[in-house]
């Protein structure tokens, strides 16, 4: 099973998560509450359990609720690997997925002094483009709301004023509102995407991370749709979590992308099938002695598999893949997949009309194929057409 939690990846990957919810407290007397203790944590580990399958996230089960504060449960949850915390408000409308802990400081933070230590935790963490644009002290004074920019998106934060706690983001528990707020997240960010007369569109995968296989079957559709009125290239993600085939694999696509780019598609296409690199090599009538040597040459270039037998080349437990290392860095790209549009990191749904949607919102002048109807069904991750997908977006890395 996929992690369970939003990591801090999430806010800037899948903003379809970013709710913008300002938690309340809640003073008011539960004298009118008959409900036990047992009764009630029944109640928050039945919605916390709903939430997440909404999500798409199964098999997470609720093995400890706590009151944190007046204004906070914390809630323990899990799968069959991972046991982790988050926060529940006690109005029950909003849900901390994530939170990083710190050290307590012996007195209230000011309001500089919260910005400062929310912006260090973000640029710390990846984003070092993050600004600040407003901060506010909540009304029952017990922690300051830090709304930031990244990429473009504004991120709702919150840390507690004795900065022990930064919530990076809270998430709607009603799925209608989640719904609409996600809604219009995604429109602003369309309009806020860069335009161009003939889109760049990149996309990084690891060729046998199943959610990368999953976004080429949804975008694939969307390219032939599309043809020469953007400029497609797909590129690798810097390192590989799959072994020595993924190395492989990626290369020979590499070279199959250079060479023969009118065959690249139907060959891709054909992959993602069964992953049957020869058979497909055969059945697009593809030189095969055309990649094998650009293969070598290319091994050659790049060290490939010198660097997957040289364990001091390792980035962490996985070998590098430095075809498009430099794009990588310039992007930030640290995990599969990952889409740029005209220059620009963004988050879109894996099925084709998300992904034509997106991409065409990236025109000057949308041409005519950007009316298409094309499939809203999210692909199964891995290989094969048979299956669909989820609203969760797993990601490798």
């Amino acid at each position: 099973m996929k992690k369970i939690y939003i990591p801090i990846i999430v806010l800037i990957i899948l903003p379809i998560f970013i709710a913008g919810c300002t938690p309340k407290k809640n003073n008011k007397s539960t004298s009118n509450d008959v409900q036990t203790e047992a009764d009630a944590n029944k109640d928050i580990k039945e919605l916390i359990v709903k939430f997440y399958e909404e999500l798409g996230y199964q098999g997470v089960e609720v093995t400890d609720v706590t009151e944190e504060n007046d204004w906070l449960y914390k809630v323990t949850i899990k799968d069959e690997t991972t046991e982790m915390p988050i926060y529940l408000t006690k109005d029950k409308e909003s849900i901390f997925p994530s939170v990083h802990e710190a050290t307590a400081s012996e007195t209230p933070l000011t309001k500089e002094e919260a910005e400062n230590k929310v912006l260090s935790f973000f640029i710390s963490s990846g984003y070092e483009d993050a600004q600040i644009l407003e901060t506010t002290d909540a009304d029952n004074g017990d922690y300051y709301k830090v709304i930031l920019e990244i990429d473009s998106q504004e991120i709702e934060s919150f840390i507690i004023k004795d900065g022990s706690k930064i919530f990076p983001a809270s998430v709607l528990v009603d799925a209608e509102a989640r719904k609409k707020k996600e809604e219009e997240a995604y429109q602003k960010m369309l309009a806020n995407l860069p335009k161009a007369k003939k889109p760049l569109v990149e996309l990084f995968v690891m060729s046998h991370c199943p959610y990368g296989t999953q976004i080429e079957k949804g975008i694939i559709p969307v390219v032939k749709k599309l043809g020469d009125k953007i400029d497609f290239e797909l590129k690798f993600v810097n390192y590989a979590m799959h072994g020595e085939k993924e190395l492989i694999e990626q290369t020979k696509q590499y070279c199959i992308q250079k060479n023969m780019p009118s065959k690249f598609i139907g060959y891709l296409e054909c992959f993602l099938d069964k992953g049957d690199t020869e058979g497909c090599i055969a059945s697009n009538s593809i030189d095969k002695n055309s990649v094998d040597s650009c293969y070598e040459a290319t091994n050659a270039e790049y060290n490939i598999i010198a660097n997957l037998n040289d364990e001091n080349t390792w980035m962490g437990s996985y070998p590098p893949f430095n075809i498009h290392a430099d794009d990588n860095q310039k992007y930030g790209v640290s995990h599969s997949p990952t889409l740029v549009i005209n220059g620009q990191v963004f988050s879109s749904g894996r099925d084709s009309q998300s992904l034509l949607d997106t991409i065409c919102a990236g025109f000057e002048e949308k041409p005519e194929e950007c009316n298409a109807e094309v499939s809203k069904t999210p692909p199964g991750p891995g290989f094969g057409y048979d299956s669909s997908g989820s609203a969760a977006q797993g990601e490798c890395g």
